[in-house]
């Protein structure tokens, strides 16, 4: 099941039929099969893919080998022109819970109103500037609405390494890197 932004007259009943953007190729909710995505990523498609790892309904494990498979059906190279997977941590099923998981759209509101902070401003700045996300800031706000830590939301396989220096409640001392082999 796909709803693009220019063709909402698939849209679940309740949902709004009215496009978002006219303009922008968004991927709302989809199946994604092989047969969707070749469509997709032909068109010129963009899809930013986020899971919580603290997710109780849906294992996170799950979307990691979908990823797997995606990359295992195009390659690596084709895969990170048109699919960019993110795994939240300590996030809950698409929003809350101990973790990082303010980054726009379903997860919370951004705490920058820029593609570093926003996932949606970050699809757009994708489609129309071609400058593929690599990371996210996520936010852990707290329920007095005060942001109490920042980390980075590296691409996935990648993950958030502390560098031993600074505060480790501030994202910039933190970096990008591949996990150690098992």
């Amino acid at each position: 099941y796909c709803v693009h932004a220019t063709d909402r007259s698939d849209a679940p009943a309740g949902a709004s039929r009215k496009p978002r953007d006219p303009d922008m190729r968004i991927l709302v909710a989809c199946e994604f099969s092989g047969v969707v995505r070749d469509a997709f990523r032909a068109r010129g498609g963009k899809f930013i893919f986020f899971q919580g790892w603290a997710d109780s309904v849906i294992t996170p494990m799950m979307d990691v080998d979908f990823y797997h498979r995606v990359v295992a059906r195009y390659g690596q190279a084709k895969t990170d022109d048109f699919f960019r997977f993110f795994l939240l941590p300590g996030m809950g099923h698409c929003s809350g819970g101990p973790g990082f998981s303010h980054i726009g759209g379903a997860t919370g509101a951004p705490v920058k109103d820029d593609p570093d902070h926003d996932m949606v401003k970050a699809l757009d700045q994708w489609v129309t500037k071609k400058q593929a996300p690599s990371l996210f800031i996520g936010a852990h706000i707290n329920d007095a609405k005060d942001v109490t830590a920042t980390r980075p939301i590296c691409r996935y396989p990648l993950e958030a390494v502390y560098t031993g220096r600074g505060d480790t409640k501030r994202a910039e001392n933190f970096t990008c890197r591949a996990p150690p082999k098992m």
